[in-house]
């Protein structure tokens, strides 16, 4: 669309808190006949406007225009007491220059942009425009103030802006649901808007309270806030149907924004702060995000909220997908966030030092590191950690999963669902955490606690390991609990060593699973390997019908098991004993005594199983041993279905598919 004026630019772009507007206005050197024609080409593309006096000194190249006013059927109206062009010139023919522009008295009100269902006013006294420089005439994708606007700016050359203070206000939903906030606007200042595209922003610190029957009141104060690479078009383009599809590349909308400090509290005991937030390199592919779609599905949300009453499962779904191709659709270079404060109505108080996030492109995040947690758990149960790390984290994917589970709550047990839920992260570590525990003030501490796997996402991971180090008050657990019965009495507090791993091998086909290490303080440890063959590649795929068939299918070709009693043998004993009212020797050779008749009996034909029930024997007559065995198929083949129907059915049949050797240990 095609819009020709005969002065160059007076145009204004205020941002705040919240939203922001744009708009734009030529007028010629014919002053009123102009401005009048002006606001026709307005009305043609669906903007109503109107002004009052209107005053051009040719000398001077100065235009007065008082009372401007204009107006969008549903997307609000923008009003400016006065408005001054000093310096205007003609540079070429289809281009004109002030050298300084003010706007007094520039208000609006109306819907926010990206924010549906929310009124918002702006008020700022003064925007002072200076070095302007802009086309005669543009060249409009389509009628809508925003295509307007943004075929304006992508020609237009600004030095400087400057709004020296402004306010605004919010107000969303009714009744019980009636949020409302007021913001206070640092003095804001811009350097070269040169073809969309900012070099540098300044907004001083700025004030907010926020009240309303559906919110505790609170207020709060943003510190303030740089920018730099800042693509304004980039963002504009979004609200253009028509342009939006061709942007298929990354638009880098800001090249850095720093925020010195941010700190809200409300009413009922809430605060909360960060001393410092940085964000590097944020760019969007506009043609990825379904913003029409997105915009509309959240107005329906905030209108069913707004009436109180929950949003309807179908529009929360799809308002979960819509967030969820946004995140695939940002690219991120990094973020980090320093001295966070907080304290919980209910005394809970927490401080972390840092909070760093890496890299998301392509829909994965490198990772977020938490360093530095200290707190409490109410008002007096500690907690800390010195780093919890989360890495392949994929925002989208769990957006989506979360909008399935919407969908179809049944379906969240599903084998297809679960599995998907190893696409969602990649890795995670947590480094010297303590907690206090319910009973006592003796803390729980896990010293390390790592996870890593590799996984397409809605498949089985094809590398798995875990590390688990941690201590903890015996106490803590009630009697009746399956942990309890593993660990001897006696003891205040109990240690837990864990480390698993499995790898597949794509060339062989085979998964090999160690280790696998377990060991309790004062309990026991054991050490277990296993290798798994003709491993179908379907095992990892996304369909669970084949997953399941392809792991029935596997054949167990080793299993080795290593187990050493660290006490908790002798403990049962006696504890039984004390029950029975009969000695602990005499109970413990009751048990051997009983195991070898049982296996005895059922190995009589296998004379060369014979070493491997003296050996269980030997570990059942005397604590603090130590068994070792290793079982490998008898046949040529040893199935994983046909494992689980013995066990399920008989498992002592699985003595007849198995070869079992005593290892010799050290």
């Amino acid at each position: 669309m095609r819009k020709s004026f005969l002065v160059g630019l007076i145009a204004l772009l205020a941002a705040g808190v919240g939203g922001y507007f744009g708009f734009t206005l030529y007028v010629g050197y014919q002053a009123r006949q102009q401005v009048d024609a002006f606001f026709l080409n307005l009305k043609a593309a669906g903007i109503e406007g109107s002004s009052g006096k209107v005053e051009f000194d040719a000398f001077d190249g100065r235009l007065d225009i008082d009372d401007l006013v204009f107006s969008v059927a549903g997307q609000g109206t923008l009003k400016i007491a006065s408005f001054t062009a000093e310096g205007l010139s003609q540079t070429a023919p289809n281009r004109m220059s002030a050298k300084r522009i003010d706007f007094h008295g520039v208000s609006f009100a109306g819907p926010l942009p990206f924010s549906p269902g929310v009124e918002g006013r702006y008020d700022a006294p003064l925007i002072e425009l200076t070095g302007v420089d802009g086309p005669t005439e543009v060249v409009a994708s389509g009628p809508d103030p925003a295509q307007l606007v943004l075929a304006l700016i992508e020609e237009t050359t600004i030095t400087k802006i400057a709004i020296p203070g402004a306010t605004g206000s919010t107000r969303a939903g009714t009744g019980a649901y009636l949020v409302e906030t007021d913001i206070s606007h640092g003095a804001v200042t811009v350097e070269t808007l040169d073809k969309g595209r900012i070099a540098a922003l300044t907004l001083e610190p700025s004030s907010f309270r926020i009240a309303g029957a559906g919110t505790d009141a609170g207020a709060g104060r943003i510190g303030r806030v740089t920018a730099s690479g800042v693509d304004l078009a980039g963002g504009l383009i979004l609200l253009d149907p028509k342009r939006r599809p061709a942007e298929t590349g990354y638009r880098t909308l800001y090249g850095m924004i720093t925020v010195d400090g941010y700190e809200v509290s409300t009413d009922n005991g809430l605060h909360q702060s960060w001393k410092t937030m940085e964000l590097r390199d944020i760019a969007l592919k506009p043609s990825a995000v379904p913003v029409e779609n997105l915009l509309a599905t959240a107005q329906r949300v905030q209108l069913q909220v707004g009436r109180g009453e929950p949003a309807a499962t179908d529009d929360t779904a799809e308002l979960l997908r819509g967030v969820a191709d946004i995140y695939d659709a940002m690219r991120l270079g990094s973020a980090t966030l320093t001295g966070l404060e907080t304290t919980q109505p209910d005394g809970s108080k927490a401080q972390l030092a840092t909070m760093k996030v890496g890299a998301l492109d392509a829909g994965v995040l490198s990772q977020i590191t938490l360093e530095g947690f200290t707190g409490t758990d109410g008002p007096d149960k500690p907690a800390s950690f010195e780093r919890l790390t989360l890495g392949g984290l994929r925002p989208g994917a769990m957006m989506r999963m979360a909008a399935d589970s919407v969908d179809d709550p049944d379906a969240t047990g599903d084998i297809g669902f679960l599995m998907r839920g190893f696409g969602l992260l990649g890795r995670f570590e947590l480094l010297n955490a303590k907690a206090t525990m319910t009973k006592g003030k003796d803390p729980a501490t896990i010293d390390k606690l790592q996870l890593a796997w590799t996984a397409s996402e809605g498949a089985l991971p094809t590398q798995f390991s875990a590390t688990l180090r941690a201590a903890g008050p015996t106490d803590a657990l009630d009697t009746g609990q399956p942990a309890a019965q593993v660990l001897p009495e006696g003891i205040a507090r109990a240690s837990i060593a864990l480390d698993l791993g499995a790898q597949w091998n794509a060339g062989e086909q085979s998964v090999t699973v160690t280790p696998v290490y377990l060991e309790i303080s004062d309990a026991f440890s054991l050490n277990a390997g296993a290798v798994f063959t003709d491993v179908d590649s379907s095992i990892f795929s996304d369909e669970p019908e084949g997953v399941t068939a392809a792991a029935l299918a596997a054949n167990l070709a080793s299993l080795e098991v290593t187990l050493v009693d660290s006490g908790l043998y002798q403990q049962k004993l006696d504890e039984a004993a004390q029950q029975q009212g009969i000695p602990a020797e005499t109970l413990r050779q009751l048990f051997a005594g009983f195991a070898e008749l049982l296996l005895g009996q059922t190995v009589s034909e296998r004379p060369e199983l014979d070493p491997a029930v003296q050996a269980l024997v030997a570990f059942l007559q005397k604590p603090m041993g130590t068994i070792a065995l290793r079982v490998t198929p008898r046949g040529d083949a040893l199935t994983v279905l046909t494992i689980m129907q013995a066990l399920q059915d008989d498992p002592t049949s699985l003595i007849d598919e198995v070869e079992v050797e005593v290892i010799d240990t050290p």
